[in-house]
């Protein structure tokens, strides 16, 4: 008997073969996948890239796609197919563990930015277990973004998605990591963060959000 979860793409994957290859096709099969947690992150952004890529490409919503965009959309219903069957531990430790922390990183390229937090465990034994908490993604905005600034938006993100489990779990030790130095220069300097997380009318509330994060 064990407690896990259970994905069961069969039934999805049946569905999106029986699709016309279309634009209208990869945002019916997006949102049919239910993943609050992020455990399915991975894929789900790949899909949300190739729904982009075919509004930049100006694709009608019942056009046959073409060339490299057809073969993504190929690419990802077998990538469905291989994650039929993924089971993943419901608890998060497999004893009462010694010491526990939050790990929470993230990362950005030029099509999209996500944020991911594990909870790793020590036991008594020696042995390290480590558990994928949560995960979250966006795909870069459509208007053309230097790196630096959707690293800034990852860590953003990453404030948010913390900020929603260390209310629950405040006892453990909490670390926050990011690869980008001028993401991490910009939430110590206020102008700087403000030049890129607001707009022109309205100061954003996502400034407060990657100062505190990274001021810990």
């Amino acid at each position: 008997m064990t407690d896990e979860l259970l994905f069961d793409f069969s039934e999805l994957y049946k569905y999106g073969r029986a699709l016309p290859e279309t634009k209208r096709s990869v945002l019916k099969l997006t949102a049919k996948i239910f993943d609050p947690i992020g455990f399915l992150t991975p894929f789900t952004i790949e899909m949300k890239i190739l729904f982009q890529e075919l509004c930049l490409e100006r694709v009608d919503w019942d056009g046959e796609l073409q060339g490299d965009l057809l073969k993504s959309w190929r690419l990802l219903l077998e990538e469905l197919r291989c994650l039929n069957g993924v089971r993943i531990p419901r608890c998060y430790f497999q004893s009462t563990p010694v010491k526990c922390e939050l790990h929470c990183f993230c990362h950005a390229f030029h099509q999209a930015y996500a944020a991911v937090i594990h909870i790793p465990a020590i036991y008594s034994d020696g042995r390290i277990g480590v558990r994928l908490f949560a995960s979250k993604s966006r795909v870069a905005p459509l208007n053309k973004q230097f790196i630096p600034r959707l690293e800034l938006l990852g860590a953003v993100l990453l404030s948010r998605l913390a900020s929603k489990f260390t209310a629950t779990v405040s006892q453990l030790r909490t670390f926050n990591w990011t690869d980008s130095m001028t993401a991490l220069c910009c939430t110590k300097k206020r102008e700087s963060m403000e030049t890129i997380c607001t707009t022109s009318r309205r100061r954003d509330s996502r400034i407060d959000h990657a100062d505190k994060l990274f001021d810990r």
